[in-house]
């Protein structure tokens, strides 16, 4: 029973450090990004169309593979 207090303890204090740090950090990475610059949406065409073309060579070298 004292073991299961003690580790009841521990892990209060645990929680109430987690719970103090997230307090003192969120609020200021919140504002950061909120702050933050976003994508424009010619940005997220340009990333797709890379993503497709990267595959598109994957594809191409799997079929000289074969």
């Amino acid at each position: 029973m004292r073991d299961t207090k003690a580790a009841i303890a521990r892990r209060e204090a645990t929680t109430i450090r987690i719970e103090t740090m997230l307090t003192s950090t969120l609020p200021r990475l919140v504002t950061k990004a909120d702050l933050a610059e976003k994508p424009r949406t010619t940005d997220m065409w340009g990333i797709l169309a890379v993503f497709l073309i990267a595959y598109g060579y994957d594809l191409v070298g799997f079929a000289v593979l074969k």
